[in-house]
């Protein structure tokens, strides 16, 4: 991968990004694409948008930067 591309990819993981007319948040873009589960990607679930939006900001609930 070029710089041009990880520079795109890395603002994408920090600032999030639209992508089909979804707005993602950073931490949701990087767990689509980053994060393998029984080694596969994850696929779009408007659960987990919830989530990576909101859980953030509920009390007791920890997201690490």
């Amino acid at each position: 991968m070029n710089v041009k591309k990880q520079k795109i990819e890395l603002d994408r993981c920090l600032n999030g990004c639209t992508i089909n007319g979804k707005k993602l948040t950073g931490r949701h873009y990087f767990y689509l694409n980053y994060c393998k589960i029984d080694g596969e990607l994850p696929k779009y679930r408007s659960k987990d948008d919830y989530f990576f939006r909101y859980a953030g900001q509920i009390k007791g609930v920890v997201l690490r930067k």
